[in-house]
């Protein structure tokens, strides 16, 4: 694992040079002919396929560490920029590059189907599917959909439900219907401000200091990743996805062993769906990362080292 002394030289020394050797980019069309860019990342002698899903206003390249630590561990990785995101195609009418924007939730279903048919179908098994935060509901909806095969799954700090500030979720919705009504679904909800660059590490959702900083400092040069707010549409759908997720009978249709993490000072998302989400599953575990903000992967030291030795141990082992 990295250690957070001297993190930023050993990312850009080692952990960055390393993945670049080991990576194949494509870019694949969508269903409906969105451009997803997406990369391979090929372990020495693979014993299995990690699928990578990133949350909302993330990348790939945010996720070097999880990446790197996959390799050498010996799982193989498949990823992409989720649409909207990173160097996915965006919405073209949208009128800002920070905005976050999705016609349909299910888009991005369609879009993980596209990189499993593409990267997975031929690679090493086990399948590990992994996710976080946006990308867990994703994978929840992805799982319960059945149509894609995984041994195992992942969700990291998932997004069964959107912290909505107290906001009756119906509410929201129906707030941002009547914005679409008006011709606003693609602007920002008036909730969210613009990238400015100035994020404090005070305010974010990283508990690690180093790791904060050494992303921080990519998003800052790199336009593409910095993405920030929501577009109303986006936040309705996202609002949509927890009733579809814990809906009786779809949880129970969930075969394989899923462990969830949960952070112990999350803001992000709400606790108690999670609680729900795994308790329905036949074959969930939940467990709980003290002293971590809602990216967990970006904690200091003693929360990862916590929360890696429990997904290896889940991954390497029989459930």
């Amino acid at each position: 694992m990295i250690r957070s002394e001297n993190y930023t030289q050993q990312m850009n020394q080692v952990v960055l040079p390393y993945l670049q050797e080991r990576r194949q980019n494509e870019g694949l069309k969508s269903k409906d002919g969105t451009l997803l860019y997406t990369s391979f990342f090929t372990a020495d002698e693979p014993k299995g396929t990690v699928l990578l899903l990133h949350g909302f206003t993330e990348n790939i390249e945010k996720f070097s560490e999880v990446i790197y630590s996959f390799l050498q561990l010996g799982y193989s990785v498949a990823a992409l920029d989720m649409r909207g995101h990173g160097r996915s195609k965006r919405d073209p009418h949208l009128k800002a590059h920070y905005l976050t924007h999705v016609e349909r939730f299910d888009d991005y279903l369609d879009d993980v189907e596209v990189v499993y048919d593409r990267w997975m179908k031929e690679a090493q098994r086990p399948f590990i599917l992994f996710s976080h935060s946006m990308g867990g509901a994703v994978a929840a909806l992805t799982l319960e959909k059945g149509k894609l095969l995984f041994d195992k799954a992942v969700l990291n700090s998932p997004m069964i439900a959107p912290s909505t500030g107290g906001v009756p979720a119906a509410v929201g919705q129906a707030i941002c219907l009547g914005a679409g009504a008006i011709g606003r679904k693609r602007k920002r909800i008036f909730l969210a401000g613009p990238y400015t660059g100035e994020e404090k590490f005070e305010d974010s959702c990283a508990s690690g200091l180093e790791r904060f900083n050494w992303y921080n400092e990519i998003r800052k040069s790199r336009p593409e990743f910095q993405n920030s707010a929501p577009t109303y549409q986006w936040t309705y759908e996202s609002m949509g996805v927890t009733r579809r997720i814990l809906k009786k009978g779809e949880p129970e249709k969930v075969q394989i062993p899923v462990l969830i993490f949960q952070a112990s000072d999350d803001n992000t998302v709400e606790a108690a769906p999670q609680v729900a989400f795994a308790s329905a599953l036949p074959k969930g575990k939940l467990i709980r990362i003290e002293n971590a903000r809602h990216e967990i992967y970006r904690s200091g030291d003693e929360a990862v080292d916590a929360w890696w030795k429990d997904l290896i141990s889940f991954v390497e082992n029989d459930e």
